[in-house]
């Protein structure tokens, strides 16, 4: 199908009313919700999570036996649940316990949708969900992009995330201009910006780690695109300041960063006025838990715990994602939302490699928070442990890359640990991406549950 002929079927997609398109009852509900409590005091907005969290907790008592055994053999119940702070009572569960009993955590449901993570932590897990779930999803991504993307501006989005193409370039009438994220070689960029220039699309949708490999080999091979975006959407992925800084040098747009779980128990949206994240408390309920299970404060950093509000198929309820963040404020005094803020997003619990000594080392301190000149010679790069004390830096270079580069990674790391790894660097033409098309920056093969 042409772009034209995709051009028209979109355009009468978008003349039909929205309760009329699929999921678009769901739709509107969810966008209504979001519209009335956005600025809703403190108070209310806790008076509403609890009756929304009440009401998942009874649903999974009455419906669910995987949690009802669970909840008895910790001596809780619903009736526990009287304000918010009473969930702590209430065990968390980790996505290792919940797949190897899936079947008494889920209430079988019409629509039913099976889906999976795509293992970027080393733990694939499937689950379920209705349906209507992607549609109350949509509304929430929306709202996030309407603070960075004005409805007067063009609507058109060109995609490299996510659904692997059957050709580098595919148009798909209601999303757009679908771009593979699975061959982002100086081939297809060539192609990339030429499809860019010539529709001229609003918005770029992207995996941080895919776009900036684009931008990397556009910077690399002084590829200039002729063409502005209005704003640049990025979610799924941590995003890095490395990689923020060659796509701003690259696409010089404004950048808005989005932080979902494929389970669907948190959703955080820079706000408008900074870089700050803002937390949904519509979508779920969101705690952020240190080592010692308590709650982090302002400045402070933990793991990210949510609670869905609106999977009844698996309910996932005080789910540890495995990710953690740093703790803002509870009000944006910006934008005026009293919306439980995150500063930063830290990345992955299982981001961590261990040295000779079992000591635990964050792939941001070892990494990211260094600088490399190498990294202006490096297309992509991956952390490989499959021995403690021992990593493997695999890299693929470009032409500019010597053994200079690859004598500066390992004196590095090997110093930023006082000698308690050994690096060896290695090169190749590819690295396999997660089946939904992300980049694994480390591939860990020790047993983490040893360490953590």
């Amino acid at each position: 199908m042409s772009y034209r002929e995709n051009k028209v079927i979109k355009h009468l997609y978008k003349l039909t009313p929205r309760i009329l398109r699929p999921g678009g009852v769901w739709y509107l509900k969810t966008q209504s919700l979001i519209n009335k409590t956005e600025f809703l005091s403190k108070e209310e907005i806790e008076e509403w999570q609890l009756y929304r969290l009440k009401d998942i907790v009874v649903f999974a008592w009455n419906n669910i036996p995987g949690y009802r055994e669970l909840w008895q053999s910790h001596g809780v119940d619903p009736s526990a649940l009287k304000q918010l702070s009473d969930i702590e009572k209430f065990p968390t569960v980790s996505k290792e316990f919940l797949r190897e009993n899936i079947a008494v955590f889920t209430k079988k449901q019409l629509f039913m949708q099976y889906q999976t993570t795509g293992g970027s932590t080393g733990i694939p897990f499937g689950f379920y969900v209705q349906e209507r779930n992607k549609y109350i999803e949509r509304a929430f991504i929306d709202d996030i992009w309407k603070r960075k993307h004005q409805k007067d501006k063009n609507p058109l989005s060109v995609i490299l995330r996510g659904k692997k193409t059957l050709k580098p370039v595919e148009f798909d009438p209601i999303e757009g201009i679908l771009l593979s994220s699975y061959e982002i070689d100086l081939k297809n960029v060539k192609e990339y910006i030429q499809i860019i220039e010539k529709y001229h699309p609003g918005i770029f949708q992207a995996y941080p780690s895919a776009i900036s490999q684009m931008a990397k080999i556009m910077s690399d091979n002084n590829l200039q695109i002729n063409h502005q975006f209005d704003s640049i959407m990025l979610g799924s992925e941590p995003l890095y300041e490395f990689q923020k800084e060659i796509i701003k040098q690259v696409f010089d747009a404004p950048i808005s960063h989005w932080y979902g779980a494929t389970e669907k128990v948190v959703l955080a949206g820079n706000c408008e006025y900074d870089h700050r994240f803002h937390i949904f408390p519509q979508y779920g309920y969101t705690e952020i838990l240190k080592e010692d299970n308590t709650y982090a404060q302002e400045g402070e950093t933990g793991e990210i715990v949510g609670t869905s509000f609106w999977n009844y198929t698996t309910p996932l309820i005080r789910y540890r994602t495995m990710d953690y963040a740093e703790v803002g404020s509870g009000h944006c005094e910006k934008c005026g939302r009293n919306y439980q803020l995150l500063n930063k997003i830290e990345g992955r619990k299982q981001d961590i490699i261990i040295d000779k000594e079992g000591n635990k080392i964050t792939l941001t301190a070892l990494i990211f928070a260094q600088h490399f000149h190498a990294f202006g010679n490096i297309r992509q790069l991956q952390v490989v442990q499959e021995e403690m004390g021992k990593i493997t830096l695999v890299v693929i270079p470009n032409n500019n890359f010597s053994g200079k580069d690859a004598e500066e990674l390992i004196a590095k790391t090997t110093r930023a640990t006082n000698n308690r790894l050994d690096v060896t660097v290695k090169q190749v033409k590819e690295i396999p991406l997660t089946s939904q098309g992300k980049l694994r920056f480390l591939d860990q093969h020790l047993d983490m549950a040893k360490y953590i």
